[in-house]
């Protein structure tokens, strides 16, 4: 189901270009055709509104309110500059281009969105995880080690191990 998603996803992504009928075989072996469903599906990310009624920001929207009410004005174009879009969805052909096209529109007129590629030390089958390990890498580089909670500590201690270790 996977090439399927993506493949409706993808359409999302060239937004407003000329919808495509795609044809595409399910596990079970019955064939589908996918029309406007699979820009619907994918354009959910971007307009949550439009395409779900949801009220709910879409993906620019979201990381531009995240921007502004996360961080201070002196930090903000910094962090538009510096953008990194990871996780399942990142790996869809033409999503960061979207994300930056709507970026642009929110974004200060002196401010640039910017996406860093993924590091290349990153092995390519490693981008669906790659929040988890931001996250880990994250971890050492801020924290320093005496705060790092070890197996062992935690299958002795359970979690109140970490105000121990952290206190």
């Amino acid at each position: 189901m996977r090439p399927l998603r993506d493949a409706a996803l993808l359409q999302a992504a060239a937004a407003g270009g000329k919808q495509e009928l795609r044809s595409h075989t399910l596990p079970d072996g019955q064939e589908i055709t996918v029309a406007h469903e699979g820009h619907a599906l994918g354009e959910a990310l971007f307009d949550l509104d439009g395409a779900l009624g949801a009220s709910e920001p879409g993906l620019a929207e979201a990381i531009h309110a995240g921007i502004v009410n996360s961080y201070e004005p002196s930090l903000r174009k910094i962090v538009y500059e510096h953008l990194i879009l990871c996780g399942g969805l990142s790996g869809l052909p033409g999503i960061g281009e979207r994300l930056m096209q709507e970026l642009r529109l929110l974004a200060p007129p002196s401010t640039i969105p910017t996406l860093y590629p993924f590091p290349d030390y990153m092995p390519d089958h490693t981008k669906n995880c790659s929040v988890w390990m931001g996250g880990a890498i994250l971890s050492k580089v801020v924290f320093p080690q005496s705060h790092h909670m070890t197996r062992g500590d935690y299958d002795e201690r359970g979690p109140s191990g970490a105000h121990i270790r952290c206190g």
